[in-house]
């Protein structure tokens, strides 16, 4: 190994990972350590030791524990995950993705009419007044409210206010969201919290939080809109709501668009065929919102967006009464929104600790020959961290992928430099399976799923969906 290049994990990313190593043991029935056994070497040639709370070797999770029925079996290997490509027990479905109105639900299930399930392009499914092809709902559109129709608007057309089953549509619009860098979903199988993306960002977090809210606050907005709520009180249980994730433009004017009063247009680029584009399966329980897993896309700096994959959103919507007639809607929408952000995107994003003044921090590639200063991307910083001051101010601390994706392991970098006085750039890449992929570009290979588990906190209140 040559000077300043290093591979695998360095000391930093162990540190990062101190509580996001994950679990599990082997079967002696299949010629491996048994279940009970944990300390035993897996067949890896001692590479790793199946039970001791860190992944290694051929083991995709260890959480240190004989539980086979939680998120990490104890075979150190991780249980079927929905959107890997292949129908396992539990699924009806898996065409290898997490986008739900293709067929198959990000969840995993057969979108049919007659499930009971409200799945894309429905207007109801096993309701009073359903129709056979679950397309509309019997006397809605006719003017008058009648029966469990919350609003009738003499139409059947969504995103003016009254849904296409005479329900008021129940739409929040993101005010907030916050990187965690603790806290959030358990996405890499060790039984605790993951938030590796958002603990890279520690230093800058403080930085970072209002230049996203402002973005946040810039229309388009981005608008969850709960459908088919049959009881708005939300005290009735419901297993079959989806959470519309849509844009919207600003329909306020002047006014405040986050008091609860706002307005707003959804735009025609988040609709297909009058239906969301992105929308995860939900349900309510004990009046918590729970959905997902689903791929949805978040606003992040400088006009980028990162997609966050099979993303999970668990919130307490918060309700009010008021209007004439009064009635029941959602005030706001709180919770946590977590899943797995992909390395690959961010190779297409500059360098944007350049901004910084006075050359604050160190933006010039440590190994020029392999990549120029003016190629080092965002994929460099996160992967090979950055710092200030010579070296002796980390920024970034830089981290290897925590969630295997693609579930051939977790993929790593090879990544030239030691960060004093220059941006450690990314050589090659590892996949999962142990193949070698040169060059800076390889973070573009088709290969390279694995990414950093994430977690953000948001806050939506209420606004009003208009024609």
């Amino acid at each position: 190994m040559s000077a300043g290049t290093s591979y695998g994990r360095g000391a930093t990313l162990a540190i990062a990972l101190a509580m996001t190593i994950s679990a599990g043991c082997y079967d002696s029935a299949v010629g491996v350590a048994a279940a009970t056994d944990a300390g035993l070497l897996l067949p890896d040639g001692g590479m790793s030791v199946c039970g001791d709370r860190v992944t290694e070797g051929r083991e995709k999770c260890d959480d240190g524990n004989s539980v086979d029925t939680d998120t990490c079996r104890n075979d150190c290997t991780f249980p079927p995950i929905c959107g890997d490509g292949t129908k396992d027990v539990g699924e009806l479905c898996d065409d290898g993705n997490n986008h739900s109105g293709d067929g198959c639900s990000g969840a995993c299930k057969t979108e049919v009419c007659g499930n009971h399930v409200l799945d894309p392009g429905e207007v109801c499914d096993g309701t009073a007044g359903c129709s056979a092809m679950c397309t509309s709902v019997l006397g809605c559109g006719d003017g008058i409210r009648s029966g469990a129709e919350q609003c009738d608007d003499h139409n059947t057309a969504s995103w003016d206010g009254c849904s296409s089953s005479c329900q008021v549509e129940q739409a929040t619009v993101l005010s907030e969201i916050e990187i965690l860098s603790s806290g959030g979903c358990d996405l890499t199988g060790d039984g605790l919290p993951d938030a590796l993306f958002g603990a890279n960002f520690d230093f800058v977090l403080p930085t970072i939080a209002p230049l996203v809210s402002n973005a946040l606050k810039q229309p388009p907005f981005n608008v969850l809109t709960v459908m088919g709520l049959e009881d708005p009180s939300l005290a009735t249980d419901d297993s079959s709501v989806r959470v519309a994730w849509v844009q919207a433009t600003d329909a306020n004017g002047a006014s405040p668009n986050f008091d609860g009063n706002g307005a707003v247009r959804v735009m025609s680029a988040s609709l297909s065929n009058g239906n969301p584009r992105i929308s995860f399966p939900s349900s309510i329980q004990a009046m918590v919102l729970h959905g997902g897993p689903e791929d949805v896309t978040l606003p992040f700096l400088m006009g980028f967006e990162i997609g966050v994959r099979r993303a999970r959103i668990d919130a307490t919507p918060l309700t009010v009464t008021a209007g004439n007639p009064p009635r029941v809607s959602v005030a706001t929408l709180a919770g946590t929104l977590c899943g797995t952000i992909s390395v690959a995107p961010f190779a297409g994003l500059r360098n944007i600790l350049g901004l910084f003044p006075g050359g604050f921090v160190s933006t010039t590639s440590c190994d020029i020959g392999a990549v120029p200063t003016g190629s080092v991307n965002m994929a460099d910083v996160l992967v090979g961290g950055a710092s200030a001051g010579g070296g002796f101010l980390t920024i970034i601390n830089g981290a290897m992928p925590d969630v295997d994706m693609d579930g051939d392991g977790l993929e790593e970098f090879v990544v030239a430099g030691t960060g004093a006085g220059c941006q450690r750039v990314i050589t090659a890449c590892i996949d999962g399976d142990g193949t070698m992929i040169a060059g800076h570009d390889c973070v573009s290979d088709p290969r390279m799923q694995d990414g950093w588990s994430s977690a953000f906190h948001f806050t939506a209140p209420r606004t009003n969906i208009i024609p």
